[in-house]
């Protein structure tokens, strides 16, 4: 099934809120067929594994828990470059080989990404590097080594709203005259 953009966002935005339990040890890698050995390892990529698989994309993004294999395999196919769109994958680092996160907005000066074992706030509470969480990165944040981009399907376009019904006055035939 190919997946849109809107789609892997979707399924991207359900996990905010998710927890690692102990050290790295989460629900994502054993989700993932292929990644069940990436139990207990940093776990940036095999959470972008899995929402791709959940949202239909398994067959247009990297199936790795590896950025800099993320990386290689968006370069591979001509889909990597500095420029952010939603349903991006974002890598940080030098040659991207430190993080990657979902990009699910994109504006002017910011990106708004959604990642897996990264730091983030809930409920007021600061977490650090233990979960699911999204966050807002300033564009020029030169943390952003850059982007790879999945060959989504393109987004239903929305229906066009049909204008209202023309109402037209009922002639009436003109009364018959007495005569």
């Amino acid at each position: 099934m190919a997946a849109t953009a809107s789609d892997v966002v979707k399924v991207a935005r359900s996990q905010v809120g998710y927890r690692e339990s102990g050290t790295n040890h989460q629900k994502y890698s054993p989700a993932v067929p292929g990644l069940e050995w990436s139990q207990n390892q940093p776990w940036c990529h095999t959470f972008m594994s899995w929402v791709g698989l959940k949202a239909g994309a398994g067959a247009i993004t990297p199936k790795t828990a590896s950025c800099l294999a993320g990386v290689a395999w968006f370069k591979a196919r001509g889909r990597f470059n500095k420029t952010p769109k939603k349903g991006s994958f974002v890598y940080y680092g030098t040659g991207g080989a430190t993080h990657v996160e979902l990009v699910v907005a994109v504006d002017a000066k910011n990106i708004t990404t959604v990642g897996g074992n990264t730091s983030g706030s809930l409920d007021g509470k600061y977490f650090n590097g233990d979960g699911v969480y999204e966050k807002k990165v300033a564009r020029t944040s030169t943390r952003i080594y850059g982007y790879g981009h999945p060959a989504y399907k393109a987004e239903p376009k929305p229906a066009a709203k049909k204008p209202p019904a023309k109402t037209t006055a009922s002639k009436k035939p003109a009364p018959k005259s007495g005569k």
